[in-house]
């Protein structure tokens, strides 16, 4: 039972950061140049970087461009409060797992019990088929 409240406490712990997480998006935030070439020379010049947010909306995937500045450090948080929330989320049911695994190990060591139950169930049914 120590384990169980250990767990919980873990999983109440988790429940608590998740209501702290901001606002989030899903998508990415890559950093992109931009091959160009220039008048005097033949070899390509890369200009940049920019930045370009993508995400899949409907099966589609859009792209917005950022330049540096506020806008693309609020995209990024709330990308990485997206990102932060879906590890949450998978530690939340990873400690959810264990609990029930936990709290349904009892009926397991009952398992002769249930094996009477099961032969009292088959003898009731042989006796009705032998009565028809």
């Amino acid at each position: 039972m120590d384990e169980i409240k250990e767990l919980e406490a873990k999983r109440d712990k988790i429940k608590k950061e998740l209501i702290k997480i901001g606002d989030m998006r899903r998508g990415s935030v890559t950093e992109q140049y931009l091959p160009v070439k220039h008048k005097d020379r033949d070899d390509l010049v890369l200009c940049g970087p920019y930045y370009v947010f993508t995400t899949k909306i409907g099966g589609k995937t859009i792209g917005r461009r950022f330049q540096v500045g506020p806008e693309l450090g609020k995209i990024r948080r709330e990308v990485r409060n997206f990102h932060y929330f879906q590890e949450k989320c998978k530690e939340l049911i990873a400690l959810n797992e264990q609990i029930c695994e936990l709290r349904s190990l009892p009926s397991r060591v009952l398992g002769d019990e249930e094996g009477q139950v099961k032969k009292k169930l088959r003898k009731r049914y042989k006796r009705r088929r032998e009565e028809k």
